[in-house]
């Protein structure tokens, strides 16, 4: 049996991890935040050059850097992983060689 949530317009699985339903509402808060920036630059067309929408901006910026360290953290973990996986390789054909 599947259980779905709807939260801020997306469908989550309830079996997902909690590091996935994170990451979705990230994505949900930081696509309201451009859409919000997005409307100030409309609205304020000439206020957008003399700082009207710079705390969007700020609000986005933070955004990118979570994200981007998210990233950096997760592509860390998996190039450890696979040295490991390497490094087994390498001692097992050592160990062919030997015999």
């Amino acid at each position: 049996m599947l259980i779905l949530f709807l939260v801020v317009g997306r469908i989550l699985h309830v079996n997902m991890k909690q590091q996935e339903v994170d990451r979705c509402l990230h994505i949900e808060i930081v696509l309201m935040i451009i859409e919000q920036f997005q409307k100030c630059h409309l609205g304020h067309p000439i206020g957008k050059f003399f700082g009207e929408c710079t705390d969007l901006k700020i609000k986005l910026d933070r955004c990118f850097r979570q994200e981007k360290a998210l990233k950096r953290k997760a592509n860390f973990e998996e190039s450890k992983k696979l040295k490991e996986r390497l490094q087994a390789h390498r001692k097992e054909i050592m160990r062919e060689d030997l015999k």
